[in-house]
């Protein structure tokens, strides 16, 4: 499938290397856009995300790849996390406290500024200390290629755990690892998801509903079905309308997710099938958030008997109003786990 992308760049969806140079295109685009809203913002916030992106993308210029940012994100803390995966994408808390509760943490993080330079073994203090374990489960940020990873964890983690089967099985062990290590089974397994994992949360949920008790999400991308997504179809109604370059990706990523992958549907649209399991959804979503709206009004549309939404009256900066997840995690988490 040919289609005008940005700036009415013909795209070949089923060309590797017409993909390959529209992510470094809109890359470019990216970095451009950002430099003109800090021209009008002169906000510190973005100018800091600038830096940190220019400085990670002139590593990979004078050194021709990601390697150099393979120190960063495959550090381990040891003292903090125990039995880490084979590939470095998964982890358990190490506490002096043993807990009935466990989080999985789909760990998501936006930016090749972030996602390329924060170890596979760190996550907010807040999520840390909170009255349970925390297991993480990283996308791998050095998983290749770019137009297709990271792929929501719906082709799993990595390259040896490639399968939402493989990646989810790999969660079981290292569960029965610390059950087995703590002489101490838990009584509620959470998953926990934010932003992009927002719908791919939903998914391993249910995909591991004879374990996992609830959900808790934080809004993000909620469906990745190419011809279901809000993104898709505000496309093809207006090609020209002004897209995010996030939504640029999600539009590329869907089409291989769906038509050269040929991923699950149940997975890819986790909200429409969401009644056929016991699964508990809480769903936070930030008032002043216009990024994400559409994802959120599509999945308003499903009577989930399961899912409780909650607007959340916070935004971080007037140029950031999607991002909440500090002041979930500081404000609302805490309750919740109490009353799970």
């Amino acid at each position: 499938m040919k289609l005008p992308l940005i700036n009415g760049v013909i795209v070949d969806l089923d060309d590797d290397m017409d993909l390959y140079f529209f992510h470094e295109y809109l890359q470019w685009q990216n970095h451009t856009q950002n430099k003109l809203r800090i021209e009008k913002n002169k906000s510190i916030l973005d100018k800091k995300i600038l830096s940190d992106y220019s400085k990670m993308y002139l590593q990979r210029a004078y050194t021709g790849g990601w390697k150099f940012a393979e120190k960063d994100v495959y550090r381990f803390d040891n003292h903090f996390y125990e039995f880490p995966n084979e590939c470095n994408t998964m982890c358990i808390s190490k506490k002096d406290t043993k807990h009935d509760t466990l989080i999985i943490q789909l760990v998501a993080y936006g930016g090749h500024e972030l996602r390329l330079k924060i170890p596979f073994s760190s996550t907010s203090k807040e999520i840390y200390n909170s009255n349970a374990d925390v297991l993480l489960v990283n996308d791998s940020p050095l998983r290749f290629p770019e137009f297709l990873h990271p792929s929501f964890l719906l082709m799993g983690c990595s390259d040896r755990l490639n399968t939402m089967e493989k990646m989810s099985q790999e969660i079981r062990d290292i569960i029965k690892k610390k059950e087995e290590k703590e002489n101490n089974k838990y009584k509620k397994i959470i998953v926990y998801a934010d932003s992009r994992h927002a719908g791919s949360g939903v998914s391993l949920a249910c995909y591991m509903d004879d374990i996992v008790d609830a959900a808790f999400i934080i809004h993000g991308t909620s469906v990745y079905d190419f011809d279901e997504s809000p993104i898709v179809k505000k496309y093809f109604e207006n090609p020209e309308a002004e897209i995010l370059p996030v939504h640029w990706m999600h539009l590329v990523k869907t089409y291989q997710l769906k038509y050269r992958y040929n991923i699950d549907k149940e997975l890819l649209d986790p909200f429409r099938y969401l009644n056929n399991y016991n699964i508990k959804v809480d769903y936070y979503h930030g008032k002043f958030d216009l990024e994400y709206a559409d994802f959120l009004n599509y999945i308003k549309q499903f009577d989930n008997n399961n899912l409780t939404l909650h607007e959340v009256d916070y935004q971080f900066s007037s140029t950031q109003t999607h991002w909440i997840r500090g002041h979930v995690d500081k404000n609302i988490l805490p309750e919740w786990l109490s009353c799970v």
